[in-house]
């Protein structure tokens, strides 16, 4: 990295930390909103915060970024809600194959 892009990437971390100290209880109380629970929004919360770290330095701020981050906050959440659903079910599958075969042996 060269010192143009640290600078860049160090100006891009102030300003994230800036807008977390103003604006991190607004997008806080809008996740809790969306997302119906505290704890879902402390997670998501924090997720967008690392997102806009990873991304804005090479991206650019966004526009509006308290809408940024609430939306990357919620579809971070739906993401891992929805891997969460889907290994739950991974997890149960042998047992309904196992139960279903044997149902159809015992026949």
């Amino acid at each position: 990295m060269n010192s143009a892009s640290a600078s860049v990437s160090h100006d891009i971390a102030q300003q994230v930390a800036d807008i977390f100290h103003r604006d991190s209880r607004r997008v806080f109380a809008t996740l809790v909103r969306r997302l119906g629970g505290f704890d879902l929004a402390e997670e998501a919360l924090q997720e967008a915060f690392r997102a806009a770290l990873e991304r804005w330095p090479a991206q650019g701020m966004p526009t509006n970024p308290v809408a940024w981050l609430v939306s990357a906050g919620r579809f971070k959440t739906i993401d891992k809600l929805r891997r969460d659903q889907r290994w739950t079910l991974a997890q149960r599958l042998p047992s309904v194959l196992l139960v279903s075969s044997t149902a159809t042996h015992s026949a």
